[in-house]
């Protein structure tokens, strides 16, 4: 389910924006209802027993935030987190808007937990810093976790990233990797569509295609 704040016209504005998730939660309870209404078009057609939480940018910060005020909830089985905002509590951008390595940290204890950056991610400091500080405040968010705690994080090459303007005026490098389309196809795909199948299907069965391509 993939939520608007205000509607796909006003969401365009930048001045719309939302970090603590609450409409990521309330996509996902929509689509739960939806399952259990017969005049749904969604009826029966949802596993609302494996939920996952999942974003890019401000919307990896709404996935940290929104999964983790929910953390009690067993369905969810996975928290994905694309390029996210870099930890608080400072900014950019300001709190209360960042996230928080503890968050990430109970998460990783409570489920796995997936996030991605790139080398050429410039969105808050001139790369490589951004990418550098993200995967500082993954590490630092499990530098204390439970032994059992599971995360994996990604790092893409420059080169992986770079601009393609295949979707002008649009960008598609750096912080926009995920909508890269040039020289195969986005390159951040394959690992997310393993990581999601694996836990949200195979219920992170060590025995299984996917987790031999995303651990192996």
């Amino acid at each position: 389910m993939f939520p608007h704040i205000k509607g796909p016209k006003e969401d365009t504005n930048p001045l719309v924006t939302n970090t603590n998730g609450e409409y990521l939660i309330k996509a996902i309870n929509w689509a739960i209802a939806e399952n259990s209404d017969k005049d749904s078009q969604l009826y029966g057609m949802v596993d609302s027993e494996n939920v996952i939480y999942a974003g890019h940018s401000m919307g990896a910060t709404c996935s940290i935030k929104g999964s983790h005020s929910q953390i009690d909830d067993e369905n969810i089985k996975l928290t994905v987190a694309m390029h996210p905002g870099i930890c608080g509590p400072l900014g950019p951008p300001p709190s209360p808007a960042t996230w928080e390595t503890d968050q990430m940290r109970d998460l990783a204890e409570k489920h796995p937990v997936f996030m991605t950056t790139a080398k050429n991610d410039g969105a808050f400091w001139p790369a490589p810093a951004t990418a550098s500080h993200e995967y500082g405040c993954f590490e630092k968010s499990l530098d204390k976790a439970n032994p059992d705690a599971t995360a994996v994080f990604i790092d893409f090459k420059k080169e992986e990233c770079e601009e393609d303007d295949a979707r002008s005026p649009f960008p598609d490098g750096g912080h926009c990797c995920p909508l890269r389309t040039a020289d195969g196809g986005r390159p951040e795909n394959p690992w997310l569509l393993v990581a999601l199948k694996l836990y949200g299907q195979h219920n992170g069965s060590l025995n299984t295609k996917c987790y031999e391509l995303l651990w192996g």
